[in-house]
């Protein structure tokens, strides 16, 4: 009688990952990817900033002066 010899076919599947070490890692990953970010995204943030100031001030200028700058400041204080 003649040996069968049985083999698998596909590899075995890998030890799933515990569910806890897989999400940690998914945390440093975000972490990391904001801390990059926010290195990023401080220079745009003040330059829209200058960028408003720049815009009111020619706004002014085009306007009659100051004093719309001082009546717009009063309106948005007082609401009128």
């Amino acid at each position: 009688m003649d040996t069968v010899t049985i083999r698998q076919i596909r590899p075995s599947a890998p030890e799933p990952l515990e569910i806890q070490a897989h999400a940690m890692d998914n945390l440093r990953y975000i972490w990391r990817t904001m801390e990059r970010a926010e290195s990023f995204t401080a220079a745009p943030g003040i330059g829209g900033a200058w960028m408003g100031v720049t815009a009111l001030a020619a706004w002014a200028a085009g306007f009659g002066g100051l004093h719309l700058v001082f009546g717009l400041a009063i309106a948005v204080k007082y609401g009128g």
